[in-house]
């Protein structure tokens, strides 16, 4: 179908897996033989590429939000309202995840050294710094 095939999935390969998201859903994919891990529906038509960070995936609604995702399961373990959503993609450097807003503001999370899978709570070990964009 041509309409299947112009829709764009956005791609990001991390350790063993492809993690592939389009129209509201994130994919985690074998990337040798492409057999289905798990996927992860979101409530937007809308969502960014991936950013990959160690135990968890990241990607931001084009509307709303910002999703963390269990790299193992597909599991939403935190979301953070992104007033006005955003266009771009999440980017993950060194320990602080960041995502431009569409009004503008820049949002950063830190994240801290994490406990075992088991006990762990995102929520409770990153730290939200917001910032405004200065316009020049």
């Amino acid at each position: 179908n041509k309409e299947e095939m112009s829709k764009s999935l956005l791609a990001l390969l991390n350790d063993d897996k492809l993690y592939v998201s389009g129209e509201g859903i994130l994919s985690a994919l074998n990337h040798e033989d492409g057999n289905i891990f798990w996927q992860q529906n979101f409530d937007t038509p809308d969502i960014s590429s991936p950013a990959g960070g160690k135990d968890f995936v990241a990607v931001v609604s084009t509307v709303d939000k910002l999703y963390f995702v269990d790299d193992q399961n597909g599991d939403v373990i935190f979301g953070r309202y992104v007033r006005g959503g955003s266009f771009g993609d999440p980017i993950i450097v060194d320990n602080f995840l960041h995502v431009l807003a569409n009004t503008g503001r820049l949002y950063s999370f830190k994240f801290k050294e994490l406990p075992p899978k088991k006990e762990r709570e995102i929520k409770k070990t990153a730290s939200l710094k917001k910032s405004r964009l200065k316009k020049k």
